[in-house]
């Protein structure tokens, strides 16, 4: 029995569905986090955003190309590549962005600035570059920094959690670390499954600010998610709600609306 065999009945014993646990095929969202309710999805980011126009963010993803929900459990990671690879490229290569199989469609990830904002085929949000033109700008880069930094404390969670393996050297084959790694983050997720959580000060994340990095740039086969980040940004710095004084001024308007009448002096010039 190989050790592919091995992983899946032991997933199968501890009670883990077992679909789409291949290697080319990243779970579907939330597969492994069913029984944690649906706080990872929209509903999660939007709380960690601070703001309901995070509603439609469906994970966050690093640099290390690891895709997290608002909970910390891994929607998908794409190991394998060296260090030397650029994001950009790393990106391109996986499955998640050359299938589109990850966000759904209306929904979409919270970049750094080493990913292109994009659209299409995935769309991937990033913060606007450094220095920033106004205001609205600045506002969303701190609410896509607030809910893109559940990534790096899932990070910080992972290497606390493995410490022996990611902070020291392994003695092993270099072909054979990709798989480590990724039994790595499946029993991170069953660790957060079980309750098995671990207090946000011991990881060694990042702060969550994020760098003045340029965005990468866009290839002419993308389409730009420049207009759809403006659209976020926009709805980020609208008012929630109006002043009392023009709700005041609405209701009286709605009550007096009447046919437009024209006083006489008005008719007889016009006549």
């Amino acid at each position: 029995m190989n050790g592919a065999m091995k992983l899946k009945r032991w997933l199968q014993f501890i009670g883990l569905p077992m679909e789409r646990l291949d290697d080319n095929h990243p779970p579907q969202s939330n597969t492994l986090c069913k029984s944690r309710g649906d706080g990872g999805g929209g509903a999660g980011f939007a709380r960690l955003a601070g703001h309901e126009a995070f509603g439609c963010a469906a994970g966050a993803i690093n640099r290390c190309h690891g895709t997290c929900d608002a909970e910390g459990a891994f929607i998908d990671v794409y190991i394998g590549n060296p260090g030397s690879v650029h994001d950009a490229l790393v990106l391109r290569r996986s499955p998640m962005y050359q299938q589109a199989l990850y966000p759904p469609a209306g929904d979409f990830l919270s970049g750094d600035g080493g990913h292109p904002c994009l659209q299409h085929p995935i769309a991937i949000l990033t913060p606007y570059r450094q220095p920033v033109a106004s205001q609205v700008e600045a506002r969303y880069n701190r609410h896509h920094a607030q809910a893109r930094n559940i990534i790096e404390r899932t990070f910080g969670v992972l290497k606390t959690r493995w410490y022996a393996i990611f902070l020291r050297a392994l003695e092993i084959r270099p072909l054979f670390a990709p798989k480590v790694i990724g039994a790595c983050c499946i029993l991170h997720n069953v660790c957060l499954m079980v309750g098995d959580l671990l207090a946000e000060e011991e990881s060694h994340g990042q702060d969550g600010r994020d760098d003045d990095m340029e965005n990468a740039a866009v290839d002419e086969r993308d389409l730009s998610g420049n207009r759809l980040r403006g659209r976020l940004a926009a709805q980020l710095s609208s008012p929630e709600e109006l002043p009392a004084c023009l709700c005041e001024h609405e209701t009286r308007s709605r009550l007096d609306s009447k046919p437009f009448q024209m006083l006489p002096m008005f008719t007889k010039k016009l006549t």
